[in-house]
């Protein structure tokens, strides 16, 4: 691009005539080109996803507690509201059913999750779905033990286990509509028609203890409390059951009786 300095146009003296024409030329599109609008391009900020903040979400979990709870469920419901990642949200389910120590606290916590995120109510009907095949894998190893690892290993699980439906049983007593669909009488009825070992009974016996109010109310009530009669008195099938089946199916209809 040729660069034109009027210095030295104002200097020259020959040939006026020339010299006055090309410094109008000059002057002319010196002027449009200051009057030219240079329009800027638009720069837009990128957009960044972030990962779920599953650190600060467990610090809150290791911190909440019955006397900070009002304080601390608003930045937890704030961090797990808007998670879409249902790896994120099993991890969080998991991290929260564990707290065996707080049982009703953590049942409390999911429940406000559930009410501001619908996809933690679909991970815990998942994880309860899944949980049955696990007291069957229990049930099984139980009848199988050959040795003192195996039975602590059964233990273990049979601990578990027992945590998770007591979990699952006091997340129904908020009276959710829809955790409603996780049935905890259905599956009393599938494991009262399997009393192999007293895994299932002693589930069944958290379950009434915590809701017999609202199972009195089912359909499936009478037939539940005349197989645990059945079991009382082993009669036909349930005339081989143990002794800690027997006791323990005499503790829930204590319980039922108290509540007649």
């Amino acid at each position: 691009m040729i660069k034109y300095d009027l210095c030295i146009f104002n200097q020259m003296t020959i040939d006026k005539e020339t010299i006055s024409c090309e410094k109008s030329i000059i002057q002319e599109l010196i002027k449009k080109l200051s009057s030219v609008n240079v329009q800027r391009v638009p720069r837009f900020n990128k957009t960044v996803v972030t990962k779920t903040n599953l650190g600060d979400i467990k610090i809150i979990l290791n911190k909440i507690t019955d006397d900070n709870y009002a304080l601390l469920i608003i930045k937890l419901v704030e961090l797990c509201s808007n998670i879409t990642v249902l790896d994120d949200i099993n991890e969080i389910l998991t991290s929260i059913s564990n707290r065996t120590l707080f049982i009703e606290l953590s049942a409390k916590i999911y429940k406000e999750l559930i009410n501001n995120n619908a996809l933690f109510l679909d991970a815990a009907n998942t994880d309860f779905a899944a949980l049955k095949d696990t007291i069957k894998s229990v049930s099984s190893l139980a009848s199988t033990q050959t040795s003192y690892e195996n039975l602590c290993k059964n233990n273990k699980k049979l601990d578990y286990i027992k945590n998770k439906v007591t979990f699952y049983t006091i997340l129904t007593t908020y009276n959710l509509d829809t955790i409603t669909c996780i049935g905890l009488e259905k599956l009393i009825q599938e494991m009262i028609n399997d009393m192999d070992h007293f895994v299932n009974i002693e589930i069944i016996y958290n379950i009434i203890s915590i809701k017999i109010g609202e199972l009195k109310q089912k359909d499936q009530w009478n037939d539940i409390v005349e197989r645990l009669n059945m079991i009382k008195l082993k009669k036909e099938p349930y005339e081989n059951v143990t002794n800690k089946v027997l006791f323990k199916t005499m503790d829930i209809l204590d319980i039922i009786e108290k509540q007649m």
